[in-house]
C-alpha cells in the first residue's frame, strides 16, 4: 500500500483533545478492547498479567493520514516460559483476534499486539492503566 505521508498541525482530533491528551472516550474504548483480548486469551487457558497498555504509530503522531489505524499494544509481565514461546503464541493470538474481530473506533481500525518488556523498542503513548 502506497500511503503518502501527512504532516498535520495537530493531532488526529477524533482521537486527541486540543491539550494533546487522549479524549477520555477513547481511552474508555481502547480499554474495553484490550479487556476483551485478555478475557479471550484467559478463556483459553492462556494468562497473561499486564503491564502496561500502550498505543503507537501514526495516529500517535502528527503524520496520521486517513488509512492510519490505531495499534494497541499489551505488554505482558511475569511470563514464566521463553519469550520466544509466548511472543508466537501472542503473536498467533494477535492474527487471530484481528481477523475474527473488526474492530474501529470512529472509522479507523485497531490492531492488537502483545509484548513482552524484554521486546519493546518503540516510544509509544502510554494509556495509564492504573487509573
Amino acid at each position: 500500500m502506497n500511503e503518502d505521508i501527512e504532516k498535520h498541525e495537530t493531532l488526529n482530533p477524533l482521537l486527541w483533545n486540543e491539550d494533546n491528551t487522549l479524549k477520555p472516550e477513547v481511552k474508555e474504548k481502547l480499554m474495553q478492547i484490550a479487556d476483551e483480548f485478555i478475557k479471550g486469551l484467559e478463556e483459553d487457558g492462556i494468562k497473561m498479567d499486564v503491564d502496561d497498555i500502550k498505543i503507537v504509530g501514526s495516529n500517535c503522531s502528527y503524520n496520521y493520514t486517513k488509512d492510519s489505524d490505531i495499534d494497541l499494544h499489551i505488554i505482558a509481565k511475569n511470563i514464566k516460559a521463553p519469550k520466544e514461546v509466548y511472543a508466537l503464541l501472542y503473536s498467533a493470538y494477535r492474527s487471530l483476534w484481528n481477523k475474527n474481530y473488526d474492530i474501529d473506533f470512529y472509522g479507523i481500525p485497531v490492531e492488537i499486539y502483545v509484548e513482552t518488556p524484554e521486546l519493546d523498542t518503540v516510544e509509544p503513548t502510554t494509556i495509564d492503566v492504573e487509573e
